[in-house]
């Protein structure tokens, strides 16, 4: 499906990529992504809330209900990987995770990596996916940093558009002081890196 990306791209860099996710397609994913039960979003090994690291609420999409989401992330994972990163993956050992940054909780969520640790120690996570399901211009802060060499880099921004980065890369969410900004996680993993 995203063969041949031709992505001006370095190895171990972030990719973006626009419109992955058309506006009707994010539409249909949030109307049926609606009723799905709240969760606060918990941290490290030991699953607890830490909102001095991270304040966000989630829900969880089950590879049975949201297939078609999740083949098209694989496809689209396998693709980038293909071309830039080369790891040896083996599936996601969690489901997608639905993510809400809200301004009225000033949502963030503090530098940290995706590695993984407890349960999924595991089946390392080795790549990680963000897509962006708010129109930029509906939230003000919510940007994905990372953090290569001595400044932080910021990723750029757009509905539909997908993240996809290697999990060690040091990264944040700052602080939404407007709206809300809405997003769909996965992670990739396999092996212990070698």
């Amino acid at each position: 499906m995203f063969k041949n990306l031709h992505l001006n791209q370095q190895p171990n860099y972030p990719t973006f990529i626009p419109n992955v996710f058309s506006e009707k397609e994010i539409n249909t994913l949030l109307d049926k992504i609606e009723p799905l039960p709240y969760h606060r979003a918990v941290v490290g090994e030991e699953e607890k809330i830490k909102d001095q690291i991270r304040r966000s609420n989630i829900k969880w999409l089950t590879e049975e209900t949201f297939q078609e989401t999740y083949f098209k992330l694989f496809d689209l994972i396998e693709d980038v990987n293909n071309q830039y990163y080369g790891f040896n993956l083996q599936g996601a050992p969690e489901m997608i995770q639905y993510t809400e940054y809200n301004s009225n909780e000033k949502g963030y969520f503090n530098w940290h990596l995706d590695l993984g640790s407890g349960k999924i120690r595991y089946t390392q996570r080795k790549i990680s996916v963000t897509i962006t399901l708010s129109d930029p211009d509906s939230y003000k802060g919510g940007d994905l940093d990372f953090l290569i060499g001595e400044s932080p880099i910021r990723s750029k921004r757009g509905i539909g558009s997908a993240i996809i980065f290697p999990s060690y890369l040091l990264h944040r969410v700052t602080p939404v002081t407007k709206g809300m900004r809405k997003s769909l996680v996965l992670w990739v993993g396999g092996c212990q890196f070698k």
